[in-house]
């Protein structure tokens, strides 16, 4: 069972406990990007989310690409995404997931 608390107000985070692992879930725009690293250092991974309601309409696909590069550039773990954007992540299609 998950169990989530708060790890810095003002940054909109959260780190949840999962099993045996800690998890920094969040939205990019409000992570300071100088703290993945120190969390990492603390036992968590950095799991970004990247959601189409969070991006222009028009250019959310060039704003996406552009986050996420610059947050694996970072350090970042893993990201939380919307299915929309798979295809910048080695996977054209879900139906290629078997």
């Amino acid at each position: 069972m998950p169990r989530s608390g708060a790890l810095a107000p003002q940054t909109q985070l959260r780190v949840i406990l999962i099993d045996h692992g800690f998890y920094w879930f969040g939205v990019p725009t409000t992570w300071p990007i100088n703290l993945i690293k120190p969390v990492q250092e603390n036992g968590a991974l950095v799991i970004p989310a990247l959601n189409t309601f969070r991006y222009s309409k028009k250019h959310h696909h060039s704003e996406v690409r552009k986050e996420a590069q610059r947050l694996l550039e970072a350090g970042a773990d893993g990201f939380q995404i919307d299915s929309i954007y798979q295809d910048y992540f080695a996977r054209e299609q879900i139906r290629d997931a078997k």
